[in-house]
């Protein structure tokens, strides 16, 4: 299911987030999951070579991506580095996070033209992974924290622990 928030589309970076329910693994390329990224391809019109993923293990740990990194755990395999968020200035990338419990953590800096993707669980959270990329967009593209858009998505709630 497509998720669309107005404010995120008014300013011009963050289109949309996607949420299904019992899809399996998506962290595995069967063919299932290639199909469910064949329709993320389809809705967006964006090649899957434009989408990126990284190796998920719960850490702080944030990189920055671009275009060389396409393809990236939907056309091809992880690196088997792990990073739990990404950060890039490249327009036309779409940057993914894997979330069962943990929450999705939006970053979007409009004057810079920079969007981060966190992947928060408790040990990322704990250890201030979207601090981490917070200061990345800062270091590597110059981004000033007060023009930083964060947005958390949908997650797990207290209830269902």
């Amino acid at each position: 299911m497509y998720h669309h928030l107005d404010f995120l589309e008014n300013l011009g970076g963050v289109k949309a987030f996607y949420t299904e329910n019992g899809r399996g693994n998506w962290k595995d390329l069967t063919a299932e999951v290639a199909a469910e990224y064949d329709k993320l391809s389809e809705h967006f019109s964006m090649e899957k070579d434009n989408f990126v993923r990284m190796n998920q293990t719960h850490t702080d740990r944030v990189t920055s991506v671009d275009f060389s990194d396409g393809g990236s755990g939907v056309t091809r395999a992880c690196p088997e580095t792990s990073f739990d968020g990404m950060v890039t200035d490249k327009k036309g990338l779409m940057l993914l996070t894997i979330e069962a419990d943990c929450v999705p953590v939006y970053l979007y800096d409009r004057q810079k033209g920079v969007v981060g993707m966190v992947h928060s669980g408790w040990k990322g959270t704990a250890s201030e992974i979207s601090l981490n990329a917070v200061n990345m967009m800062k270091e590597k593209y110059g981004s000033r924290p007060e023009n930083i858009y964060c947005v958390i998505g949908p997650h797990i709630c207290k209830d269902c622990y």
